[in-house]
């Protein structure tokens, strides 16, 4: 998943981006969490995925903080992976999205859970990602991806069927 952020996001707005894989903001985009201004805390799994993004000091700011960070401040500490001028944004972030999208949506998917396995190792799930891994060398996808680079043309693969 891809969040596009142009403008304020802020409490609930920020556990929805914090839960895709892929955060782009133009420099118009401003982050703050601010539930302890009403004496509310914020849900462990979205505080989980905060301190994955930014680390536990600069997670501990904004939290404690809830003050209102800038686009650039949401860059450098990790909230987001992109930062383009708002007159780009569009553009850019389309590109990108139709760069995934033109990929297998078999390995995407993989990927997505080889990532997930990366987060929370464990024998099972290490196992099944190697297996996947694996066997996506004998996928109508890779062979299809084999023979498009081979020929130096764009790829159809047939997932996206």
């Amino acid at each position: 998943t891809v969040a596009l952020i142009d403008g304020p996001c802020v409490g609930g707005g920020m556990a929805l981006v914090l839960g895709c894989d892929i955060r782009l903001a133009s420099d118009r985009a401003r982050f703050a969490i601010t539930p302890a201004r009403l004496g509310l805390s914020y849900h462990p799994d979205d505080i989980t995925r905060l301190v994955r993004a930014c680390g536990q000091a600069l997670a501990s700011e904004l939290l404690f903080g809830a003050q209102i960070w800038s686009a650039e401040r949401g860059l450098a500490a990790g909230l987001v992976n992109q930062l383009y001028p708002g007159n780009e944004f569009a553009d850019a972030s389309q590109s990108l999205i139709d760069a995934i999208c033109a990929n297998s949506l078999d390995a995407n998917l993989a990927l997505k859970r080889g990532i997930a396995t990366a987060l929370a190792p464990s024998v099972i799930a290490v196992n099944a990602a190697t297996e996947e891994f694996s066997t996506l060398f004998s996928s109508p996808d890779f062979v299809e991806g084999r023979d498009a680079f081979l020929q130096k043309r764009p790829a159809r693969f047939p997932s996206h069927s």
